[in-house]
């Protein structure tokens, strides 16, 4: 998800950019987040770890992946952002899983 009124590409300047990803898969769940020209990107298998960079410290709040989008609606009230969840870009190999996200999305 980003910020701006525009669908997300996927080459961006994380040193410019206010966004936060949430990447799943069957054996691990990711979640990046930048803003301001910081980042933080946190991997989670059976524990979380810092994969790259933590420079908002969200390995230590790093919720259960049910709770995500608690963590999204605290990451925009910290920050004076909001994220267009309606233009958010989604992406899976698994057939009809994007009206699930959307939804999901929408929820948060």
């Amino acid at each position: 998800m980003d910020v701006v009124p525009t669908p997300p590409v996927t080459d961006f300047d994380e040193t410019t950019a206010s966004r936060f990803h949430l990447d799943m898969y069957s054996e691990e769940w990711g979640m990046f987040f930048c803003h301001r020209g910081k980042s933080s990107w946190i991997r989670v298998t059976d524990i979380p770890f810092v994969h790259t960079r933590d420079d908002f410290s969200l390995l230590a709040i790093t919720p259960a992946l049910k709770e995500v989008g608690a963590l999204v609606r605290k990451l925009e009230q910290m920050h004076d952002l909001k994220f267009r969840r309606d233009l958010a870009l989604v992406r899976s190999n698994i057939a009809g899983a994007e009206p699930r996200a959307r939804a999901w999305l929408n929820e948060i």
